[in-house]
């Protein structure tokens, strides 16, 4: 049985001299290295990043694996630290190792509601946390409050499913700019409630928040790292198109509000 499997993201400089080869003999050589099964696939969302699944029997064959010329070999091809799940129970509930342990006990049908950061819930704010390899595309929530508070023209709000805090979300909202900025600034989901679509509700609460208080507005803005693993196919999803226009190394998309 697999209780262990590793997932990688792939450098996409290095996807095809990896398909090439590697995965034309790569059968034969996991075996050596303890490798029950050995998957790579292509996001259909974004075509340059790819994902390596190796699954083993036990965490001592991943071990193994690691001093195999196979993995020396190859590591460096990887990109950022991988994320590691280890099969709990039967069936398939996996949780990732060294993480946050996800929130089995809260269902998909809780609501999601957008409230105010106070005194009362800031510690548990604060505390949320996105994966180990998320943190590349988000600040943290300490950081992003402490912003917020220096800046008269941001908005932030608690995300809560239930009674539950499991996001944060801040906005800069200057409706006398121009034809009005209305700029999706930060957004996280922890960890542990990824998944669950709260993110997805969240974010469609703040889209109609913009809608509802500023009628005027025509189009709402965000920004995200160019990286496999980026959120841009959730943007995407969501309506949010690329423009092309770049800020800083990260790439800008545009939601148009106007019907």
């Amino acid at each position: 049985m697999i209780t262990f499997q590793v997932h990688h993201y792939i450098k996409p400089e290095f996807v095809e001299k990896y398909k090439e080869e590697t995965l034309a003999n790569v059968r034969e050589t996991v075996k050596e290295a303890g490798i029950v099964r050995f998957e790579l696939y292509q996001d259909q969302d974004d075509p340059t990043h790819f994902s390596l699944f190796e699954m083993y029997a036990d965490a001592a064959a991943r071990e193994a694996h690691l001093q195999t010329q196979h993995f020396l070999r190859w590591k460096d091809v990887y990109l950022g630290e991988p994320q590691i799940y280890q099969r709990r129970g039967e069936g398939h509930n996996w949780v990732l190792v060294d993480a946050l342990e996800p929130d089995t006990t809260m269902g998909k049908d809780a609501k999601v509601t957008l409230r105010e950061v106070t005194k009362e819930n800031l510690r548990a704010i604060l505390k949320l946390k996105v994966t180990e390899y998320q943190n590349r595309f988000v600040a943290p929530n300490p950081v992003s409050i402490a912003q917020a508070h220096f800046e008269p023209k941001a908005w932030f709000r608690a995300i809560f499913a239930d009674e539950t805090p499991v996001g944060f979300v801040m906005m800069f909202i200057d409706p006398e700019k121009d034809e009005g900025e209305y700029y999706l600034w930060r957004y996280m989901m922890d960890a542990r409630y990824q998944g669950k679509g709260f993110g997805r509700q969240a974010l469609e609460l703040v889209i109609e928040m913009v809608k509802t208080q500023y009628p005027q507005a025509k189009t709402m803005k965000l920004s995200y790292v160019p990286s496999p693993g980026s959120p841009q196919p959730f943007y995407a999803k969501l309506g949010f198109v690329d423009t092309g226009v770049e800020h800083d190394g990260e790439m800008e998309m545009q939601l148009n509000l106007v019907v």
